[in-house]
């Protein structure tokens, strides 16, 4: 499939049902870290000029938001589990769902007690 693409192609339901689920897998636990942070996690709350700064509120351990990767792998990892053992195929069947879900409430939770550089900002004001 990586290096003959074309097959993607020939068969329809091999298109929709692998190619296209399991990529709505991964693009759901993505949106699901999206989502969370800003509406759960930040409230809305978003500092324009944080984004562009060195040290803004939106910085992380070397430039990763270890939390967030952890969210999105995990979301996959249930969404995607369906294709390779057969008992969670149900999940694979909903994997934008699943993703999403999974992503969402592992990052809302492990990210809700830490308080966000722009908390700490916020206090010292």
């Amino acid at each position: 499939m990586l290096i003959q693409p074309w097959k993607l192609l020939a068969d329809p339901s091999g298109y929709i049902f692998y190619w296209l689920l399991g990529y709505s897998g991964g693009l759901g636990s993505i949106a699901g870290v999206l989502i969370a942070d800003y509406w759960v996690v930040r409230r809305k709350v978003l500092r324009l000029e944080d984004l562009y700064l060195t040290h803004g509120a939106y910085r992380y351990r070397g430039g990763w938001n270890l939390t967030a990767v952890a969210a999105t792998l995990l979301g996959c990892a249930l969404a995607w589990g369906g294709w390779v053992w057969p008992p969670l195929k149900p999940l694979y069947d909903y994997a934008w769902f699943v993703g999403f879900a999974v992503a969402f409430a592992v990052y809302a939770a492990l990210m809700r007690p830490a308080p966000t550089a722009a908390d700490l900002a916020a206090a010292t004001d």
